[in-house]
């Protein structure tokens, strides 16, 4: 299977995680509702960024309102 290095998303906001994460190959995962996605940014991430993963895997990610 193809592996891919998970990009570093953390500090992004949730859109572009999710966007990055997705143009990588990866699932991203989070629960920020959809109107929230350009006001929360990622504060974590699993797997970790520059970890080596089979396309498809899901990335979680927890993401926190900016202020």
């Amino acid at each position: 299977p193809e592996m891919i290095e998970v990009p570093n998303v953390v500090g992004k906001t949730t859109r572009e995680a999710v966007a990055a994460l997705e143009d990588a190959g990866l699932d991203p995962a989070h629960n920020v509702p959809d109107a929230l996605l350009d006001r929360t940014r990622v504060t974590g991430q699993s797997p970790a960024a520059g970890s080596k993963q089979r396309r498809g895997t899901t990335v979680a990610l927890s993401a926190s309102l900016q202020f």
